[in-house]
């Protein structure tokens, strides 16, 4: 071969070199571990992905030496034991943070331990981890990303730090070998598909602040037969128990609305609990059969049976009863919250309450819109419609009584070419109560009010001089107040 050919062949190989190392980005490596510089001033650094086969027992270092210099350990970055040998893994407290895929399928992995030091696990860190069996997650840990222990079959136990507070969606799908998990108070954001799949799963604390079920949460959790849900959570979101084994659920006080498909196919489904007063939306897709609706034992706060059997489907279970939820946990309560004030400000409805720190629940619920009966040919008025209703909760105090009101536009117009009805805030009127007094508020002045018994018989009748029109009633009683050309009915 002449020299001119080898020295061609000897270029290539050199290239071959430099594009092989080139492939990773790295600074520098000791002892087999790939390191890049975070902080020169720090002298930080962080394991990254270098290409490195690793097997059987790892140990982390917390620090390296580089050109004369100690460096921290401070991350374990994206991919850096993808799909290792390695059969168990120490992670010294130097750590902060283990990036998306870090141990994603070591499937020899059988025990991880995170210190306290770690605050983030990214997305897909420990998925796919076969033989994956038990976890242990620090108390500096504040965010899991999404999938971190997707479909570890034989994870068993987990034991969640007490700072977490986002846990991205997909984090513990499919980890069939899991029974029970507790999540700390801290966590206030679960992702869709939190425990989907987990079909040996049979008992979940939530945190006492979670507000919201996402879609998915607990579906095909076979094992899950009853599960109390904390009283912050405000809503239920889409095939959240879709095909679960649940027998009986708690639904909490500050419940307002259940998305669709909820309950479908839980054909083992026998008592919802309730402890919201006010009946929380449900979908007319809630999945549940006829057979739940005619089987399914329903109980409900005493006093609020008549709203619940009057409620969007909630009517349509067959037994409906009413139940005290206060227990011996529950301390003798400091007096009772005030009825909320439902009025109209700056062309806002607000409810407002006395009771110092009072947690206020608005509902408004549209009506059919009315319309004036006219001859062929003449035009008309619409008047749109909404029932409003409030309640209030202070810590240690008994709930307060509920507030009613009517909101209406009056003679708002149809906009051209649109079915839309036009509201202008200006036109808005609230009708509302306090204690035996008829509240009108929102009227314009010179504009004619009457007020008439359900009967008949006239309260009231004269022109507004101001913002508010008040009229003594009686409480209990209907009314219907006449205001701009429109009748609406009023129960005081």
């Amino acid at each position: 071969m002449t020299k001119f050919f080898k020295s061609i062949i000897a270029c290539m190989a050199m290239m071959a070199c430099s594009v092989s190392a080139s492939a990773y980005d790295y600074d520098f490596e000791v002892d087999g571990f790939f390191f890049k510089i975070t902080s020169m001033t720090d002298f930080t650094c962080k394991i990254v992905e270098g290409g490195a086969q690793y097997n059987e027992d790892i140990v982390v270092p917390s620090t390296v030496q580089y050109n004369n210099r100690t460096l921290t350990v401070t991350e374990i970055g994206s991919s850096v034991f993808n799909g290792s040998k390695i059969t168990s893994v120490e992670i010294p407290e130097t750590i902060i943070s283990i990036g998306g895929k870090a141990f994603y399928n070591c499937d020899l992995l059988t025990t991880v331990s995170i210190p306290n030091s770690v605050e983030k696990i990214s997305g897909s860190a420990f998925s796919d981890c076969d033989l994956l069996e038990t976890v242990n997650i620090g108390n500096s840990v504040k965010e899991i990303g999404g999938n971190a222990f997707d479909n570890c079959k034989l994870l068993a136990e987990i034991t969640l730090g007490e700072s977490i507070e986002k846990i991205g969606g997909c984090a513990f799908r499919g980890c069939k070998s899991l029974t029970s998990i507790i999540l700390p108070d801290s966590a206030t954001s679960l992702g869709d598909y939190m425990f989907s799949g987990c079909t040996n799963l049979s008992y979940v604390k939530l945190g006492e602040r979670l507000k919201k079920i996402s879609d998915y949460f607990f579906s095909e959790c076979t094992a899950l037969k009853e599960i109390e849900l904390p009283d912050a959570v405000e809503s239920i979101s889409n095939f959240a128990f879709l095909k679960s084994g649940l027998e009986t659920i708690v639904l909490g006080t500050w419940l307002n609305s259940i998305g669709s498909y909820v309950f479908d196919k839980c054909e083992n489904l026998k008592e919802i609990s309730c402890k919201s007063q006010m009946p929380p939306k449900m979908s007319d897709n809630s999945g549940l059969s006829n057979n739940n609706f005619a089987f399914v034992d329903v109980y409900v706060p005493v006093g609020y049976l008549a709203m619940y059997q009057e409620a969007d489907g909630w009517k349509n279970f067959w037994n409906i009863q009413e139940k005290d939820f206060s227990n011996g946990d529950v301390t003798t309560p400091d007096g009772k919250v005030s009825t909320p004030a439902i009025s109209l400000k700056d062309g806002k409805v607000v409810a407002e309450c006395s009771t110092p720190d009072a947690k206020i629940q608005l509902s408004v619920t549209p009506r059919d819109y009315m319309f004036g009966q006219i001859t062929s040919g003449e035009g008309f008025d619409v008047c749109g419609i909404y029932d409003i209703t409030a309640f209030a909760n202070a810590n240690n105090m008994q709930t307060s009584e509920m507030a009613t009101a009517i909101l209406m536009w009056v003679n708002p117009s149809i906009e051209t070419g649109s079915d839309a009805i036009a509201m202008d805030a200006k036109k808005a009127v609230v009708i509302a109560s306090d204690g035996d007094v008829l509240r009108i508020i929102g009227t314009e002045k010179g504009e004619l009010i009457s007020v008439y018994t359900i009967d008949g018989h006239t309260v009231y009748s004269g022109v507004a001089s101001d913002n508010e029109t008040k009229v003594a009633a009686q409480r209990g009683s209907i009314y219907l107040i006449n205001y701009g050309g429109q009748t609406v009915k009023f129960k005081l």
